[in-house]
């Protein structure tokens, strides 16, 4: 009964219910067996990491099991990812938390999911108990009262049975190849990090603790756009991006796996769907080359 019904709502409103369906992808998966690693990130995560490849190629280099799931959402930011990290930490025995960071998760215009924190599930997962969160924890009905008011026609709010077919291991993967312009878009003007998400990185860097191992990496684009992401070119890119985070992640402690700039040129041409996403082909290729670089890490 439960595979032919929708996940049901958390109270959040995605524009799709992506994260009311993930986190109830999840729950099935760890019933199922211990989930001990999640991946987090924005879309370019979402779409760009194969948990089973990344999986593989760590248990090669340690000798340990892990169990990945990517719950990377689209429109995420990394303030965004340190409250679901902070939840997922306590909701389930995780050994290994992997972020991703990319310029769109830091962006100040972004504003999608900002408000996650202050939604009452979110907050009893926290310790701060009421009882609309006692009720969406506890009562599936009460769920699928709150789909109601989101009129979803999405795939996000199809049956779960489809939904567990369609997305394995969180991972949203297309096999489209879309052609590369040479310029993709316009650049920024101007490219301003908001400090609610740089915050957001040493809050994930303080969840290292104990038998629970933290690792932030850069999810790439396609090469093509680097160039082109903000006036200024590769240069204003690494100034307004890529040294703030390294100021952070070092301040913080943080392990950090760098992809750029040598990794976005060897993801296969035929590896994107689009200017800043990765197809599967591409995910199965970078997944491999992360799992390496974490199966490394974890080993030293």
């Amino acid at each position: 009964m439960r595979l032919a019904l929708p996940p049901g709502s958390l109270g959040i409103d995605t524009k799709g219910g992506e994260i009311d369906s993930k986190m109830a992808l999840l729950d099935s998966y760890n019933r199922q067996g211990v989930v001990n690693c999640v991946i987090l990130g924005d879309s370019m995560v979402d779409y760009g990491i194969n948990p089973k490849v990344l999986q593989s190629e760590i248990l090669k280099d340690t000798g340990q099991d892990y169990r990945c799931f990517n719950f990377g959402l689209r429109w995420n930011t990394n303030q965004t990812s340190a409250t679901l990290a902070e939840v997922l930490s306590r909701r389930y025995k995780l050994s290994l938390i992997l972020v991703g960071t990319d310029p769109m998760a830091f962006f100040s215009t972004n504003p999608m999911l900002r408000d996650i924190d202050m939604l009452p599930w979110i907050r009893y997962q926290l310790g701060d108990y009421s009882m609309e969160g006692f009720l969406v924890e506890h009562l599936m009905f009460y769920r699928y009262l709150l789909i109601l008011p989101k009129n979803h026609l999405s795939i996000f709010n199809s049956p779960m049975k489809q939904y567990e077919e369609r997305f394995q291991d969180g991972f949203e993967s297309y096999d489209s190849i879309m052609a590369i312009p040479k310029k993709s878009r316009e650049p920024y003007e101007e490219y301003v990090m908001d400090q609610k998400d740089l915050e957001g990185l040493q809050k994930i860097a303080s969840l290292t603790q104990g038998k629970t191992r933290v690792i932030a990496f850069h999810i790439p684009f396609h090469p093509n756009d680097y160039p082109l992401f903000v006036v200024g070119g590769e240069k204003k890119y690494e100034e307004a991006f890529l040294n703030p985070v390294k100021e952070v992640i070092n301040q913080a402690g943080l392990d950090y796996i760098e992809s750029y700039p040598d990794i976005p040129s060897r993801i296969p041409k035929n590896g994107w769907l689009d200017h800043i996403h990765m197809n599967r082909d591409g995910a199965n290729f970078f997944s491999q080359w992360l799992g390496g670089q974490v199966g490394e890490m974890l080993s030293r």
